[in-house]
């Protein structure tokens, strides 16, 4: 907190109530004033938050009789609930922001974290019995039962219109629209919350508890220790039988049904070459998309060559390297190229086809694709609640390819792009260094 020195101090009661106004260390003076009890050796100040004398005084009379009357009851008057104090801070962080003292998307922050999260948990528990115990049961129901709120109310207020609109009109895409908030919400109240999360709103905590001291409503604040951080940032793998589950169901995909003609057959086909592919190689999603076919040749063993470039904005994370790789590789691109109407060397293998408006132009992404596939396969989601992405199949491929043990852990780390120092960290031991034939990659 920025530090403040006291000016135009005025005694109402006589050594044991005053008003006073404030001036921070850059010369900001905050209009609001401020009252000071007297309570024995103890000095409680707080604002009033009125900027009139008059008002001001009235309202520290009221406080400072609100507190004798608690006292001459038998009461403490500084032993308050969590929620007393949350909305006392928060309070005062408005007043901070309004001031220019604090930025207001820490405010947001915290009043979101406070009102959303920490209240709802600790609510009436008096402050000064909040112990570390109960700070890991927040955190425990923080991870298991009390899920991400960000944009559920939102999207519960969307479902609800579109249901009413459905309804009144009976036009089905108020229905299709209904059904697909529907379906964001479950997925949004399946979250779990990443660490990163919680520790952000533990500091929230940590705040509030300080601003407690500082009022002396606590003597001792209890500890608030941060959830571990993930060690291994990457996405959750597939095994191999899920892998070739997902491959096989795109492949079926492609003639599934009578839409399946004309550029939504082309994309389709598109799709299941570049999941295939990308299981094939460990390829990273943007390196993949920026492929031509001059960066792909035969090698003399029935092998792939692959050239990366990092020459292209999103494929620039480790710059150019040159992969080597199955035959199967070899095949998939050959077929992208014998069912496309664009077969120059400089021409993009993902490329969108002609009678699109995009003609020739890569494709930026399969996210929706990979959605519809992962969903209709069951395999959205890891046994942990995870949600895969695109990504999760350069992790399994590397993951397999450290299990197979049929290349050293050197040639994998030159075709991934990663040093063995981060394979090793990240995905597991690797085998001795050893020459490399093309019969040890993957198959499909």
């Amino acid at each position: 907190m920025p530090s403040w020195t006291i000016f135009n101090k005025q005694e109402i009661i006589e050594g044991e109530l005053s008003i006073f106004r404030i001036r921070y260390e850059d010369g900001k003076e905050p209009p609001n004033w401020y009252y000071e009890l007297r309570d024995g050796r103890r000095r409680i100040r707080k604002t009033t938050k009125q900027s009139g004398i008059a008002e001001a005084i009235r309202f520290a009379q009221q406080r400072f009789y609100e507190r004798k009357g608690l006292q001459k009851a038998g009461l403490d008057p500084d032993n308050r609930s969590f929620k007393q104090v949350a909305d006392e801070y928060i309070g005062d962080l408005k007043l901070l922001t309004q001031e220019g003292v604090c930025s207001n998307s820490k405010f947001v922050a915290h009043e979101s974290t406070v009102s959303n999260y920490l209240v709802p948990f600790f609510f009436e528990n008096l402050i000064d019995q909040i112990s570390s115990d109960e700070v890991e049961k927040f955190v425990e129901w923080r991870r298991r039962e009390k899920r991400s709120v960000m944009d559920i109310d939102a999207n519960k207020q969307r479902s609800a219109k579109a249901r009413r609109e459905w309804l009144k009109t009976g036009e089905i895409d108020y229905l299709y629209r209904h059904k697909g908030i529907e379906e964001r919400l479950q997925q949004q109240k399946a979250r779990i919350p990443s660490p990163t999360t919680i520790n952000n709103q533990l500091t929230v905590l940590r705040a509030v508890f300080k601003f407690a001291k500082r009022r002396k409503y606590v003597q001792f604040i209890p500890e608030v220790e941060n959830v571990p951080l993930r060690k291994i940032n990457a996405r959750p793998a597939l095994t191999k039988s899920e892998m070739e589950h997902l491959i096989g169901y795109a492949k079926t995909k492609i003639n599934a049904n009578s839409d399946a003609f004309g550029l939504t057959r082309h994309y389709r086909v598109l799709f299941y070459h570049f999941i295939a592919i990308a299981y094939l190689t460990g390829l990273r999603t943007t390196e993949q998309l920026v492929l031509c076919y001059r960066d792909i040749q035969q090698s003399p063993d029935g092998g792939t060559y692959i050239w990366v470039r990092g020459d292209e904005e999103g494929a620039r994370k480790t710059g150019y390297r040159q992969m080597k790789v199955g035959g199967d590789v070899w095949k998939l691109v050959s077929e992208i190229r014998n069912a496309s109407d664009l077969k120059g060397e400089d021409d993009y293998i993902f490329a969108h086809p002609k009678g699109s408006k995009l003609a020739g132009q890569r494709i930026q992404d399969f996210k929706n694709a990979w959605e519809a596939l992962t969903k209709e396969t069951g395999l959205q989601y890891d046994r942990n609640g995870r949600k895969r992405t695109l990504y999760s199949i350069r992790h399994t491929h590397i993951t397999q390819m450290l299990q197979s043990r049929s290349i050293s852990i050197y040639q994998l780390s030159q075709n991934v792009g990663n040093s063995p120092e981060v394979i090793r960290k990240f995905y597991g031991k690797g085998t001795i260094f050893e020459d490399v034939d093309a019969s040890a990659f993957i198959k499909l």
